[in-house]
């Protein structure tokens, strides 16, 4: 077939409509039910189209699970199959007279088989079956061709134009090689079924039968490809459908079944239709808004059934309960709670109780102080009287009273260990550091790195004291990583007041107040951990480094921190050998003195000139000479034959460069400068050292330090405390991890450290060389998104990393309870942790996103966030965020510019005033795109049955808003916790914010009242005088007759009546535009429109005018009253004037011919009077444009 065919609406008769919602309301037996045997190997074309026709009740098979699709269909089976869908499709009814009146004449009407006859007569009046001389002969198998009739007749029926007319005004034409084997008045029919591609066979084979399974593919094809639901009435069937779904709290066990049937049937309507509504070009924009409003009830009516029917496969009962802190404990239900009983257990707040493994729920307990549950009513929140311990079982009981000794336990949970109690922290000290690492299993709080938490015990017991009598003074603890915060680092120090041993094993207890970051503690026995120091000989330092400072100086430099025992280095001139590679021995007579300088360097100086410079010499020195700072019991090694040098005169020629991390403080990089020479800082001027990032030039301010840098035994390195020291004018050096640095020392001006009597060299050449950068600055914010009400992004200027949680974050919130949904305050609640929302980083970008029954602010006025210390660092793990406020006030740390607000504002409370006036309150200040009347009307309140639309709107404040609806929607026993309120977002008109964000389509379910509801009483919006100002749904109207006629292409109409037509719309907009319009106006100018369109005439169209008597007009004689009929046969008009429009004139009064009630194949006006035939044939028949 060359070009596909359009669809056709079917004609539905205005009053088979109760017909047709009727056979909506209950599914018959459907395909998911269904599941014939006997056809698995057919087509997947035909299984369809039988079980398509199966689910609309046309079809039946021999038993559940046969169909018989080979067997040759009898005349009597398509009798019944075609009256079924004529009756079904709401084109026909069954007559009257079916059990009285006789069609055909082999068919009494007590024939055993009353389906049959009674569907005879529906096929018979409709004019699909005619019979073979008055007989029907049900018994005898339908041949191809007759089949091709019965069907071309039964479009007929149902679209007023036959399969043959539908194919030639669509010119489209059908092949058939075996045609003229088919008798001559099943032909067209026959080419019909090939042209539209219902028979794509080229040998039609007219006489043979037809079989149960070919004639179900030739229907279904049929109604398919030619025949389709307008879009209103598929929308329809699918608002039936939706009504007749059992009400959710009628589902139960034993109906379940049921409820799930007319789920599925309801589910297939609303799909078919809202595909249909999808796909619709005629409709306009607020056409398509009232039906899409109707299936989204339908899809609510269907998720609440569904929702139903789930939880009747669900038990009852306490599933789960788990601590979220000390005292708040979280528990979650199999199904919901009555609503009744959580408003009682919400405005109490001791309902709950939670007691020990061993107890009774009417002895020691712990009372809960307040109760909230969540929106679906399937958990709760309560927090405690007093604290539960970690590890520990208790039993968690819902009462249904206030006390305990006497109240009815409704559930019990347990025994469980609501808080469990976290692992055993492991303890390290390291070997050579000066370090303490105490590692936990899971993140911890700040807690564990607070050194009062902690006392040292030696492995019998005696305390020896807290950890803060062996560290640095004034030190903390710091996280070794801020991004998982398991595990924490203690500096001890050689000038604490006590001092570790090395060797030994302590006991060190960690306080209860020692929690995770998920406020666990640990449980009592394993607060006391076993620590194992480094053994001696790990912890006795050894020389690493000799070198001759001048001509009476030796350093020696040791690889860990030493102090002189007592203040006293034990070396003697008997004790130090000395002596040069070729045997020269010094002589130790000059020896003056040893001392300890700085952390692990002694110093020996001789009182007169002992070594030469140009000489290498070896160095030998006995154990027991100096103490190791930290594990004072552990001395130094004996050192033999370490070489030491005197530094060479030679220039500095070379420098190498790097920033570090300043091992004190992790938010400072340090500047790091090697030589190939050891420098001389003596007489350096520090300011000759200039750093270039890129182009801008920093110069090292007065207030740096620059020392030699400890960690290179060589003495070649210096370094920079603190690269900011680093300044450009006033702009101090912000170090970034991604750039690239160059430090420059000018020639001349920087010595090398040699003997004292001889003249330094210094640097002939300018000293260049280039550093990476590191990160060592704290995570900043570039930009806060307010993206929705459940969304909120922060970016900051460079990539973050860590393990944040939702407790490190407090902020404002809107928060539903159970009963009312949002409180009637609708105040912003200050909330924190994962009860409340999701916290997820991801590069440089943190998200928080609500969980269900939380709001967040919509915009900067209302936001308040703030972000907790060291909750994430930067990309080094090392540097934690500083604290970040996100508000509309001065503590904010973030500027109101670097806020965007994508956020729409949103509904956040409905206080019902009356039956059919609620007070709205928005999230935000919101102005409105349109006129109030308008907005109103995208409103609907439905309580339960059918939605209520909005009447009137009036804002009171700019964030509150007062809406009247057209019907009342509720009354003094209504349960306000079901209730709904949509908004539905138009295009022309809608809600927004200041940020011209648009409020999105939602629904709000729960309505809440207080003492001044009145419930009993309702607005007035309907204005029923004509000379009263219009109703808004009268407004209504008129506006979507505009908006039609706009849509009207009036190309090729006569100039006349296209003026008149534009004028009729200018009118009827003058006339909507005037708020004080008065009812009968608004009426009369949407009459006026219409006419006006319907008087729309096509250009060199004047009409044909025929005499009747041409057309064998009948003049019909009325019995009951004194008038007469005038039929014409459509057979009679030719196939121009069967789309034209047929009128007549008769004593100065026109008259429009419509088909028959009972057939449509006669068109017929009804005249005044008597009329005799001869007035009739005389009568001027015209012709003009639908």
């Amino acid at each position: 077939m060359a070009n596909q065919p359009k669809k056709y609406q079917k004609f539905v008769a205005t009053a088979a409509t109760a017909t047709l919602v009727a056979s909506a309301i209950v599914p018959v037996a459907s395909a998911a039910e269904k599941k014939f045997t006997d056809i698995e190997r057919y087509a997947q074309e035909t299984q369809d189209a039988i079980y398509s026709l199966v689910d609309r009740g046309v079809i039946t098979g021999k038993s559940d699970s046969i169909f018989a699709p080979a067997e040759s269909i009898t005349r009597g089976q398509v009798v019944k199959m075609l009256g079924r869908y004529l009756v079904n499709e709401g084109v026909a009814e069954v007559p009257a007279d079916w059990a009285s009146k006789v069609r055909f004449t082999d068919l009494p009407v007590n024939y055993k088989d009353q389906d049959l006859v009674k569907n005879a007569a529906v096929v018979f009046d409709n004019g699909v079956f005619k019979g073979s001389n008055g007989k029907l002969n049900a018994s005898n198998n339908i041949s191809r061709e007759n089949m091709a009739l019965v069907l071309d007749r039964a479009i007929t029926a149902l679209n007023g134009k036959s399969l043959v007319q539908l194919a030639k005004e669509e010119g489209l034409k059908g092949n058939v090689k075996d045609l003229n084997t088919a008798k001559a008045e099943a032909r067209d029919a026959i080419l019909a079924l090939n042209a539209f591609g219902i028979s794509a066979v080229d040998n039609f084979n007219p006489k043979t039968d037809v079989n149960r399974a070919q004639f179900a593919l030739f229907l279904e094809r049929t109604i398919e490809s030619v025949l389709s639901d307008t879009t209103e009435q598929l929308v329809e069937k699918a608002v039936v459908a939706g009504n007749a779904l059992p009400k959710p709290e009628d589902v139960t066990k034993d109906n379940a079944a049921d409820a799930q049937e007319k789920v599925d049937y309801a589910q297939k309507a609303l799909d078919k239709a809202q595909k249909a509504l999808n796909e619709d070009k005629e409709l306009n924009s607020e056409q398509k808004l009232a039906l899409q409003q109707k299936l989204d009830k339908v899809k609510d009516q269907i998720a609440a059934v569904k929702k139903a029917i789930e939880d009747t496969k669900v038990e009852a009962g306490i599933k789960s309960a788990k601590a979220i802190n000390d005292t708040l404990v979280e528990v979650k239900f199999g199904k919901e709670l009555d609503r009744d009983f959580i408003r009682e257990a919400e405005l109490s707040g001791k309902y709950f109780v939670v007691y020990a493994e061993g107890e009774t729920v009417r002895g020691n307990v712990i009372k809960s102080e307040k109760i909230n549950f969540n929106k679906d009513g399937k958990s709760a929140e309560f927090n405690l009287q007093k604290s539960i311990e970690s590890g520990k079982k208790y039993y968690v009981a819902l009462l249904d009273g206030a006390n305990h000794e006497v109240a009815d336990v409704v559930y019990t949970y347990g025994p469980t260990e609501l808080k469990e109690a976290t692992k055993t922290p492991e303890f390290e000290v390291s070997a050579v550091a000066d370090k303490i690492y105490v590692k936990y299993s899971t993140k911890m709080k700040d807690a564990a790195k607070d050194v009062k938490n902690y006392t040292v015990y030696d492995e019998g017991g005696q305390k020896l004291g807290e950890l803060v009598d062996f560290l640095e003074k004034g030190s903390e603890g710091k996280w070794v990583n801020l991004n998982d915060k398991k595990e924490v680092e203690f500096t001890l120090s050689k000038d604490s007041d006590k001092k570790l041993l090395a060797g030994k094993t302590y006991k060190l207890v960690v306080t209860a107040d020692v929690k995770t970051d998920d406020n666990k503690t640990l449980a009592e026995d394993k607060r006391t951990i076993k620590v194992k120091t480094p053994s001696i000989d790990a912890a006795s330092p050894a020389a690493k480094v000799a070198r001759i400072v001048n001509e009476k100086t030796l350093d020696l430099i040791f690889d860990q921190d030493i102090v002189a025992p007592d203040g006293k280095v034990n070396l003697n001139k008997a004790q130090l050998n000395l002596k040069t590679t070729t045997g020269k021995t010094v002589d130790m007579d000059k020896f003056d003195k040893a001392v300890v300088e700085g952390d692990n360097k002694i110093r020996v100086t001789f009182d007169e000139k002992v070594f030469d410079k140009g000489l290498t010499y070896k160095v030998d020195m006995p154990a027991n000479v100096v103490q190791n700072g930290i594990f004072t019991n552990a001395m130094n090694k004996a050192t033999t034959e370490l070489t030491a040098k005197a530094q060479d005169n030679v220039a500095i020629a070379g420098m190498k460069a790097q920033i570090i991390a300043d091992p004190k403080n992790d938010a400072k990089a340090d500047l790091v400068l090697t030589f190939d020479q050891v420098p001389n800082l003596k007489d350096f001027d520090q300011k000759e050292i200039v750093l270039y990032d890129g182009r801008d030039k920093y110069i090292l301010n007065s207030d740096a330090k620059v020392k030699v840098y400890g960690g290179d035994t060589s003495g070649k390195s210096i370094i920079v405390e603190d690269v900011a020291n680093f300044e450009m004018g006033n702009d101090a050096l912000a170090v970034q991890a991604d750039a690239t640095y160059d430090i420059e020392i000018a020639k001349n001006t920087l010595k090398t450290d040699t003997f004292d009597d001889a003249v330094p060299a210094v640097n002939k050449e300018k000293l260049k060389a280039s550093t990476k950068g590191i990160s060592v600055s704290a995570p900043v914010v570039d930009k806060v998104r307010l993206q929705s009400a459940e969304k909120i992004e922060i970016q900051f200027e460079e990539d973050i990393k860590g393990d944040v949680s939702a407790s490190d974050i407090t902020l404002k919130a809107f928060v539903a309870n159970r009963s009312d949904i949002f409180d009637g305050e609708s105040t912003l609640k200050e909330v924190s942790g994962a009860g409340y929302y999701d916290v997820k980083l991801s590069g440089d970008k943190l998200t928080i996103t609500a969980k269900e029954g939380v709001k967040f602010p919509t915009s900067l006025e209302n936001l308040d966030v703030t972000i907790d210390k060291d909750s994430f660092t930067n990309t080094s793990g090392k540097v934690g965020n500083k604290e970040i406020k996100i508000n509309d006030g001065s503590t904010s740390t973030v500027k109101a510019k670097n806020v965007v607000d994508n956020a729409a504002p949103m509904i956040v409370s409905v206080y019902a005033k009356n039956a059919n006036t609620v007070e709205v309150t928005y999230s935000e200040d919101v102005a409105l795109q349109g006129k109030e009347k308008d907005v109103a009307s995208l409103f609907f309140a439905d309580k339960g049955e059918n939605a209520s639309i909005g009447a009137e709107y009036s804002s009171n404040g700019n964030d509150k808003a007062t809406i009247t609806f057209k019907e009342k929607f509720a009354k003094a026993s209504t349960d306000l916790s079901v209730v709904t309120l949509k908004y539905s977002k138009g295009n022309s008109y809608y809600i927004q914010d200041k940020s011209s964000n648009k409020m999105d389509t939602t629904t709000i379910k729960g309505f809440y009242k207080d003492s001044s509801s009145d419930l009993g009483s309702s607005s007035n919006v309907e204005n029923g005088g004509n000379d009263d100002v219009a109703s808004s749904s009268e407004f209504s109207a008129l506006k979507a007759a505009i908006t039609k006629a706009n849509d009207v292409n009036t190309k090729g109409y006569t100039a006349d009546s296209v003026k008149a037509f534009k004028d009729s719309i200018t009118a009827a907009q003058k006339v909507y535009d005037n708020n004080k319009s008065t009812s009968k106006e608004v009426t009369n100018a949407k009459a006026d429109l219409e006419k006006a369109q319907a008087n729309l005439v096509k250009e060199n169209e004047t009409g044909d005018t025929v005499k009747a008597s041409t057309l064998s007009a009948k003049a019909v004689a009325q019995t009951i009253s004194v008038t007469t009929g005038v039929t014409i046969k459509v057979a009679n008009l030719n196939e121009d004037q069967k789309n034209k429009k047929m009128t007549t004139t008769f004593k100065g009064q026109t008259y429009e011919f419509v088909e028959n009630d009972m057939n449509p194949q006669l068109l017929e006006i009804v005249l005044p009077g008597s009329v005799t035939q001869a007035d009739v044939d005389n009568l001027d028949i015209t012709f003009t444009a639908k």
